[in-house]
């Protein structure tokens, strides 16, 4: 969720102000959702990265036309 303030002095919000908002809020609310999926993403790479690393042998990642994707530190 998204919260629009303003200073405790200000007047509220005009329904002209609110209209302009409006027809932007489901793209904000979009954009974080992507924002923390995208989080969530790099934490969990960051941990199969790790995990790897406490492999001692050569671990290789690799695509299906043998590319390699990722290593662990053995293999390196």
């Amino acid at each position: 969720a998204i919260g629009v303030h303003r200073a405790r002095r200000a007047l509220p919000f005009s329904e002209l102000e609110t209209a302009r908002l409006r027809p932007i809020a489901p793209h904000l609310n979009r954009a974080f959702t992507i924002r923390a999926k995208l989080t969530a993403a790099r934490m969990r790479s960051r941990l199969v990265e790790d995990a790897l690393d406490t492999v001692a042998s050569a671990v290789f990642i690799v695509d299906r036309l043998g590319r390699i994707l990722l290593m662990n530190a053995a293999a390196e």
